[in-house]
């Protein structure tokens, strides 16, 4: 498989992953909020205070994962980069830019 096909594989892939896990450390979060609430009440205790920031860090961690359509747009944007660099490319966008320029002056 080439880059393109990964970048579509991962594009499909990423957005339900980062859904679960959102899904998950949102959980975790909550029922390290009521664990360490009891321990605190009870005990004293802050032996596992540190959950609630792990799960509040990963939530955020998860919401940077983009979305399919910007993995899409970033696919076709390098994609027509490398379509844009080729030798072909070049011809075709200076025959366009010569045609525009010629649309200009006839419309003047």
């Amino acid at each position: 498989m080439n880059t393109l096909s990964w970048f579509i594989y991962w594009a499909d892939v990423l957005p339900s992953l980062a859904k679960g896990i959102a899904i998950l450390f949102l959980l975790g979060f909550l029922i390290s909020v009521f664990i360490n609430a009891y321990q605190l009440m009870e005990r004293n205790c802050t032996k596992y205070i540190w959950m609630p920031f792990l799960c509040a860090f990963m939530l955020l961690l998860s919401s940077f994962i983009p979305s399919q359509n910007t993995l899409y747009a970033i696919a076709a944007s390098e994609m027509g980069e490398d379509v844009y660099k080729s030798e072909q490319g070049q011809k075709i966008v200076k025959q366009l830019s010569d045609w525009v320029e010629a649309q200009l002056k006839v419309n003047k």
